[in-house]
């Protein structure tokens, strides 16, 4: 059952990225994240990114594993925590990213 006691640390999360996702950073894993060209979803190369965590633009990266930032993502794009409603609009052009409750990426796919 939702309650807004249990479920503040993933609201938090959610709100604090999105907040954040305005901010512009060069950083990422790797390589950059570079949008698709003509509209087409990139979620095929990020794949090696699932596992590392969802980082806001100015949080320090991990010192070794996979990572992505909230603003390195390319637009369309939605971040889907645990539990979210998901709409069933189907566009192939938009990046679905998955997290966890502590904001580790789950799974990336485009829709």
């Amino acid at each position: 059952m939702w309650t807004p006691k249990t479920n503040m640390p993933r609201i938090f999360v959610l709100l604090s990225a999105l907040t954040l996702a305005a901010c512009s950073s060069n950083g990422g894993g790797d390589t950059p994240v570079t949008g698709g060209q003509g509209g087409t979803c990139i979620a095929d190369q990020l794949q090696d990114r699932v596992g590392g965590p969802l980082l806001s633009s100015s949080a320090k990266p991990p010192a070794q594993g996979p990572f992505l930032r909230v603003s390195d993502l390319p637009h369309p794009q939605r971040i889907l925590p645990p539990g979210a409603m998901i709409t069933e609009d189907m566009r192939p052009d938009r990046l679905n990213v998955f997290i966890d409750a502590v904001g580790r990426i789950t799974k990336i796919t485009c829709g």
